[in-house]
């Protein structure tokens, strides 16, 4: 019989954590678009404003380092998925190590999705506002759009994530 660490740590366990991970970025990723994408057609601005923003961004970085690349809507959503399954890897590979989220429940891994994913979002938005020289409406826009759809995010791949670690039912017979 092995040891709860051990089963912990079984290859079963880490590749479930890692797949209900990327799993969880893929969902929450698909769902935030959606949500936003509708509050930008309710405020009747272009479907793609974020998709495009986060392709201006990824341009001016390219070009702060000498490349001069042009980008939009396209790259800004391809980007926006890459690090949607990316970080939901990291959080699958993560969070199941803590041993305060095993006993817990769902709502517990919802707000340490949510607070992981403001601490990464953050940490991306605000020095971009700075690269793309954004007036402080357009940051405040920009940083209370993010929180909103980064916290359903969060709660997505909490929910997912939380599934997918449950170790008890994993036969290893």
């Amino acid at each position: 019989m092995e040891s709860s660490q051990e089963q912990k740590n079984s290859p079963d366990v880490v590749g479930r954590a890692l797949g209900y991970g990327i799993l969880g970025g893929l969902i929450a990723t698909i769902v935030m678009d959606l949500v936003m994408v509708g509050l930008f057609v309710i405020m009747a601005r272009p479907a793609t404003v974020f998709f495009a923003f986060i392709g201006d961004a990824t341009g001016a970085f390219f070009t702060l380092i000498g490349f001069n690349i042009s980008v939009g809507a396209t790259l800004g959503t391809v980007l926006h998925y890459v690090l949607g399954l990316l970080f939901g890897l990291i959080f699958g590979a993560i969070a199941p190590r803590w041993s305060f989220l095993r006993s817990e429940g769902a709502i517990v891994w919802m707000v340490v999705a949510v607070v992981y994913v403001q601490i990464l979002s953050l940490g991306l938005l605000i020095p971009t506002t700075r690269l793309l020289e954004m007036t402080r409406v357009e940051v405040w826009e920009l940083l209370s759009l993010s929180v909103f759809v980064h916290s359903i995010w969060g709660v997505v791949l909490g929910i997912v994530a939380k599934r997918g670690c449950r170790t008890e039912r994993i036969n290893h017979d």
